[in-house]
């Protein structure tokens, strides 16, 4: 964005007279406004992606948690869900132990 913000300046200084006889000062303020905008739309949009891909993984985990514990014949309740996140952590820090 900060790019284009550039383009914008320089298309409005070659075309526009009353933004030709703006001080350089106010030209680049108004350039470091377009990237400023750049940069938080750009960071805002790979906080969503991110947070979208974690939002997956946990429904795709707790999808697993719940056939296992119907499969067990439990209630796939909250706490069963965190007791069973929390033993397959233990089983899987037990194979690496043993694999190492």
């Amino acid at each position: 964005m900060g790019t284009l913000g550039l383009g914008v300046i320089t298309l409005a200084h070659y075309t526009w007279p009353t933004f030709r006889r703006q001080t350089l000062p106010f030209k680049a303020f108004l350039v470091t406004i377009f990237a400023t905008s750049g940069l938080v739309i750009g960071a805002d949009n790979a906080l969503l992606s991110h947070e979208a891909e974690l939002r997956q993984s946990e429904q795709a985990i707790r999808r697993l948690a719940v056939m296992e514990l119907s499969r067990q014949g439990l209630v796939p309740t909250e706490t069963a869900i965190t007791r069973w996140r929390d033993e397959r952590a233990r089983q899987e820090a037990t194979l690496v132990k043993t694999r190492a």
